[in-house]
């Protein structure tokens, strides 16, 4: 058997007709109907795992919100499940600057809101592939891999990578998880120097 793929990326919209009776209404939105553009991401791996991610709208927003997740189509389908998964921390970087897709604020906006839907199936398939909830596979990345996810582009002139091989998880589990509660407790990194 060859390598896994990703073989599908399917979006859907989901509407609520909470407008109906005003439920979620406001000053500034009158008639919302609570939406979501969803997201699967499908391999071709035997386990028939997926991954899932999604972002809400208001209606008719998920029609310009789905095809902003449909534009990303190409940067997933056809790539190797395990390379990419094995790079979040970079794939993010190489949706944002897609030169064409930059015109539209891939740092705002739509756009970057259909990169969050695509970022986080992945790492619901992610975490899948691993057996474990989404929450446990973050708090056990070691610092180096948490350091590796951030892009540091606008704040490294107060934050910087560290490189301490004593240093600390940012965040670990907190002591109440041990009934399987799915809290964590986030802390600053220690900087030496």
């Amino acid at each position: 058997m060859g390598p896994t793929t990703f073989i599908a990326f399917d979006t859907f919209d989901i509407r609520f007709p909470t407008s109906d009776q005003l439920d979620g209404s406001d000053a500034m939105n009158a008639d919302p109907d609570y939406s979501a553009a969803y997201l699967v991401i499908r391999t071709n791996a035997p386990d028939g795992l997926e991954g899932h991610g999604f972002v809400f709208t208001i209606g008719r927003g998920n029609d310009v919100q789905r095809a902003a997740i449909e534009s990303l189509r190409s940067w997933v389908v056809g790539r190797d499940v395990d390379d990419l998964l094995g790079d979040l921390g970079g794939f993010w970087p190489s949706l944002v600057h897609d030169s064409q897709l930059r015109w539209l604020g891939p740092e705002k906006g739509v756009t970057h809101v259909a990169v969050g839907a695509v970022v986080n199936a992945l790492w619901d398939l992610a975490a899948k592939r691993a057996g474990v909830p989404l929450w446990k596979l973050l708090c056990e990345l070691t610092p180096e891999q948490t350091v590796d996810l951030v892009d540091f582009r606008y704040i490294e002139g107060a934050l910087r990578p560290w490189t301490s091989s004593g240093a600390q998880s940012p965040v670990r589990p907190n002591a109440s998880n041990s009934s399987g509660k799915p809290a964590i407790r986030a802390t600053q990194p220690r900087r030496d120097g």
